[in-house]
């Protein structure tokens, strides 16, 4: 062998063991590296999950691999959403957004605007989010992804829900799950969840939970264990809100188990809320302290300040229970401006009323005062807004049965214009066939006989179902103009005692007051206070007190003349309208409701006692119902300082 042909020889040998060496240590084909870092997530090695990821994206980066980086990208995100890490999630969709733009890729680009969008709705931005979702959306649309589209319509329907937009809300759920059963790939969990939430907050427990249930059970069935922590959460909301305690605890421990696998805080925060929500209805007071005091700080750690107001209010409420009033009325001083500038009006109304009599007894009635009025307003807004809600609500699913009912009589009268086509169609046949041959005459007419009959059938059957669906059609505007009534009964009475409420008693006064100035007439009004009722609801509990106005109630309307109204004006007063009663009948008429307020004690409640001021307009006078108003409650106040369970009138 000469030189050369043994350098060659060399050489060959030496890229042989190079060439074995590096495939020894070559890295596993990338998509075994992506099936581990779903092993790895789905088993609650989140961190694991984390490096593999990242090494699989930095290797995609290297290979030019689109569809690797893609999917590395994503499930970064998803894991630093969980976490709560929001601005690294704006990082990735950021990058993502930019290669998207450069390569004129829509649905890219819609995928990063509705990332966008949920991360500003985790952080309370709801109108950015809306538009960052509708905008996303549009791009999907134009695109023609599906998929995209039923994710964007899910996230957007409970942005729209947070907002208070109800009937938009549920008409982009439904057209999410619409696309799910024309075979899109849609999260259909979380389209259900948001729809067990749309009927949560409109007090649909039922369906609230029907929806829930159905949300948990998709949730389920997917490969990553962690989908179902939401819904479980939701699940344990409803349960606090329906006072189903034990239940709420059971679905809050197993939604903490998965939180607590994943290193959710967002999830751990919620999860510890409705514990401590639960541990405080039961009483357990300690317990339910420590639950809050983790759900606020876990809350604030990753901007959840929703979550923490929420937190600290039922934290006020542990410290009302331990009867530290102090402490109680900072909490819910700290909350109340969140639920404000959220605008959710229902948890501020809470909030105040929680804050007035503590306001009141420390010695600051001015506040107190305010407070109480803000809190009127806030309740006459809900009473109208849940009325409108439900309406409106009530008046689309009615909108969307009919559109059906069209939809099907429609199909149907399609069917008979084709029918009728077929018909005329067979007719010519027969006159070609006539000339042909006799023959084939009276076999073409024979078949067009049974052809007819069976058009005539087919017709009859049709009628049938016409008339059907306008006798249904009937029975819905029948149901929907009772739940409208129902509704109108609601938004006029007092849930509690089922007399006027505020603003129902208040237009009664206006319209009597009317018709005394018009007719020159006699009136008064009374407002009457129970005494003391704060320390009942101290000492017995709200459901003793709620029991003791019941009875108060039922004494005053045995008395009321059949011409006079009484109606709940607020907490423990009522205000009572009385046409054609002078100063003497209305006084007589007033000392017989104390005595029948002090001898209607049964036993089975504390007695209470009565104190009671009128105020009258003689024909002579123009009335005014701010006026009466105020010289009953001057008057009131009067009876109050001489030593209560009295009447006071003018001076």
């Amino acid at each position: 062998m000469n030189a050369w042909s043994l350098v060659f020889a060399l050489a060959l040998c030496a890229s042989s063991l190079a060439q074995a060496e590096s495939v020894d240590s070559t890295e596993p084909p990338i998509n075994v590296q992506i099936a581990d870092a779903m092993r790895l997530a789905h088993s609650g090695d989140v961190d694991g999950a984390r490096l593999a990821w990242r090494s699989i994206a930095g290797a995609a980066r290297e290979t030019a691999d689109a569809n690797a980086l893609d999917e590395a990208e994503r499930a970064l995100a998803d894991i630093a959403f969980l976490r709560g890490y929001y601005a690294e999630v704006m990082e990735i969709y950021s990058g993502r957004m930019k290669r998207a733009r450069a390569t004129s890729d829509q649905s890219l680009e819609a995928d990063a605007l509705m990332q966008f969008g949920l991360v500003e709705r985790r952080q309370g931005h709801l109108e950015k989010a809306r538009t960052q979702l509708e905008e996303a959306l549009a791009l999907f649309r134009q695109a023609n992804d599906r998929h995209g589209e039923g994710e964007a319509l899910t996230h957007l329907g409970l942005v729209l829900l947070n907002q208070g937009q109800y009937v938009r809300a549920i008409e982009v759920l439904d057209a999410s799950l619409a696309l799910h059963r024309a075979g899109a790939d849609v999260s259909v969990d979380r389209t259900y969840h948001y729809l067990g939430l749309l009927y949560l907050s409109m007090r649909d427990y039922k369906e609230a939970n029907v929806q829930l249930m159905r949300a948990l059970s998709e949730a389920r069935r997917l490969p990553d264990p962690m989908r179902a922590g939401a819904p479980l959460g939701s699940l344990a909301r409803l349960s606090n809100e329906v006072g189903k305690y034990a239940e709420a605890l059971a679905y809050a421990a197993e939604a903490q188990i998965i939180s607590e696998r994943f290193g959710s805080k967002p999830g751990l925060s919620f999860s510890a809320l409705e514990r401590g929500r639960a541990l405080l209805g039961v009483g357990r007071i300690k317990e339910a302290r420590k639950a809050l005091e983790e759900s606020r700080s876990l809350g604030e750690s990753v901007d959840q300040d929703r979550t923490a107001a929420d937190a600290t209010f039922t934290l006020g409420r542990v410290a009302l229970a331990e009867g530290d009033q102090q402490t109680a009325l900072q909490q819910f001083e700290i909350a109340a401006p969140n639920y404000e500038a959220a605008g959710d009006v229902p948890q501020l109304l809470d909030a105040y009323r929680a804050m007035v009599p503590l306001l009141r007894d420390g010695g600051n009635a001015d506040r107190a005062l305010d407070l109480a009025v803000a809190s009127m307003a806030l309740l006459e807004q809900i009473s109208g807004r849940e009325t409108s809600r439900r309406i409106a609500l009530i008046e689309y699913r009615h909108e969307v049965e009919a559109n059906q009912r069209r939809i099907e009589q429609l199909a149907r009268e399609n069917e008979i214009a084709a029918l009728r086509l077929s018909q005329q169609e067979f007719v010519r046949n027969v006159g070609f066939a006539v000339i042909l041959a006799l023959l084939a005459v009276s076999v073409v007419l024979a078949w067009l006989y049974q052809r007819s009959r069976q058009m005539s059938r087919r017709l009859v059957a049709s009628n049938a179902e016409l008339f059907d669906s306008r006798v249904a059609l009937a029975a819905s505007h029948a149901t929907l103009a009772e739940k409208a009534q129902a509704l109108h009964v609601a938004a006029t009475s007092d849930a509690l005692t089922g007399i006027a409420n505020r603003r129902h008693v208040l237009e009664v006064l206006e319209k009597v007051v009317a018709s005394a100035n018009t007719h020159g007439r006699n009136m008064a009004v009374m407002l009457i206070d129970v005494d003391r009722f704060k320390s009942i609801n101290d000492r017995f509990g709200h459901g003793v007190g709620d029991r003791v106005l019941c009875r108060v109630v039922d004494s005053l309307k045995s008395l009321l003349p059949s011409q006079g109204a009484v109606g709940r004006y607020g907490g423990e007063e009522f205000l009572l309208v009385l046409p054609d009663h002078d100063l003497t009948t209305s006084v007589a008429l007033a000392q017989s409701m104390l005595m029948a307020v002090r001898t209607g004690h049964t036993g089975e409640e504390p007695s209470v006692t009565l104190s009671i001021g009128v105020a009258v307009a003689a024909p002579s006078e123009l009335a005014s119902a701010s006026a009466l108003i105020e010289a009953a409650d001057t008057a009131l106040y009067r009876a109050k300082a001489a030593g209560r369970d009295r009447v006071a009138g003018p001076l």
